[in-house]
């Protein structure tokens, strides 16, 4: 009788090959590209989530899970705490700059493809101002915002776990 194999990630070989692919790919080797004509841009990005992408929601929100003090924000352009849940940008704010790797099969040439889009090229925005932000204006609701809140979830009893 064989011993039964546990693994946490059963496609371990798989993930690693496409992780040193996409650093291969991600570097500026003159891949495939997508250029959008001059006039055309991508309207918004709007971004959901939990701590991981907040942009400071909770200071407007009556909440004990905040992260507008030290040593939050201390490596952030301003220097100073935002209520982004890290000490610098959130992934919210790394989308308008960087690749995003697609990664498909061509069935017609039996190859495996991959399509470079640098995000920052299609218009969208440096920094992700959260939604509750004050000082939000209506053209910055028209181009993205972040709906992120830290202490959400899935559970609706999550929230309630910190009040």
């Amino acid at each position: 009788m064989q011993p039964i194999k546990f693994t946490l990630f059963p496609f371990t070989r798989f993930s690693l090959n496409v992780f040193l692919i996409s650093l291969v790919f991600l570097g500026d080797h003159g891949g495939a590209r997508i250029t959008l004509p001059k006039n055309v841009s991508v309207p918004a990005l709007i971004i959901f989530g939990d701590s991981i992408v907040d942009q400071g929601a909770n200071n407007n929100l009556n909440t004990l899970i905040k992260a507008n003090f030290a040593p939050y924000g201390r490596d952030f352009v301003s220097g100073k705490p935002t209520g982004r849940f890290t000490n610098n940008n959130t992934p919210a704010d790394f989308m308008g700059n960087t690749y995003l790797l697609n990664i498909f099969h061509d069935d017609v040439s039996k190859k495996w493809c991959f399509l470079k889009i640098n995000l920052k090229e299609l218009g969208l925005k440096d920094l992700m101002p959260a939604y509750l932000d004050p000082s939000l204006d209506d053209n910055e609701l028209l181009t993205g915002v972040s709906f992120a809140s830290g202490g959400t979830g899935y559970d609706p009893e999550t929230p309630k776990i910190a009040v």
